[in-house]
C-alpha cells in the first residue's frame, strides 16, 4: 500500500487540478481556483506543488464549500492559522490521475488539457495552459505567454496533438495571435 501511495509523488502520476489563490478567515482555509470535485477525495491525499516537489495533505471534507464552478473553499488538515495557510498561496494542487472519477456528462475534453504545456509547431514552447473558457462555438484557451495572458481560440487551431504521458498540446497557432 505504500508503494502505491509513493507513486503518487511523481507528477507525472498526478493531475493537476487546481491553484491555492488566498486565505480565508482566520482558521487555516483557502480559496482555490478548481472546478475539481473535492468529495471526490475519500481519504486521499492531495497533493501541492513545493519547489517542483509533490507533499501530500489531507482536506477535511465536511469544510469543503463551493463558491462557484470553478472554485471553492477547502480546509486542510493540520492547517490552522493564517499564517499557516500563507505558506500555501498560488501552490498548485495535483491529485492522482487513476484515482479521478470522470464525469460521464461531460462533453468537453479541452477542460482536461489545463496544466498542459501548449507548443507551436513553429514557435516552440508558449506556455502552460491555466485555464479553459468555454464560450459557446468559441471556446478559448488562456495561456501566460511573456508575463501577459493570451487567449487562443480552440477553434483555429490546426490539429491538436495530445502529449498525456509528457502534459504537451502541440498545435499551429493562426498567424498574428502572439502580438502583444
Amino acid at each position: 500500500m505504500l508503494e502505491l501511495k509513493l507513486k503518487y509523488l511523481d507528477k507525472k502520476n498526478c493531475s493537476f487540478i487546481g491553484t491555492i489563490l488566498k486565505h480565508h478567515g482566520f482558521k487555516g482555509q483557502l480559496i482555490v481556483k478548481s472546478d475539481f470535485d473535492f468529495a471526490e477525495v475519500n481519504e486521499e491525499p492531495v497533493f501541492i506543488e513545493f519547489d517542483k516537489f509533490l507533499v501530500p495533505f489531507f482536506i477535511e471534507a465536511t469544510q469543503v464549500k463551493y463558491l462557484s464552478e470553478n472554485s471553492a473553499i477547502i480546509k486542510i488538515r493540520d492547517i490552522n492559522s493564517e499564517n499557516e495557510a500563507q505558506n500555501l498561496l498560488n501552490k498548485s494542487i495535483y491529485f492522482p490521475t487513476e484515482l479521478i472519477i470522470e464525469n460521464e456528462d461531460e462533453t468537453n475534453e479541452h477542460s482536461k488539457l489545463i496544466g498542459y504545456t501548449f507548443f507551436d509547431t513553429e514557435l516552440g514552447k508558449i506556455g502552460v495552459i491555466e485555464d479553459f473558457i468555454e464560450i459557446p462555438n468559441n471556446p478559448l484557451f488562456q495561456i501566460n505567454y511573456q508575463s501577459k495572458e493570451v487567449l487562443i481560440p480552440i477553434n483555429s487551431l490546426e490539429s491538436i496533438q495530445i502529449n498525456k504521458e509528457n502534459k504537451i498540446v502541440t498545435s499551429t497557432l493562426p498567424n498574428g495571435i502572439l502580438v502583444i
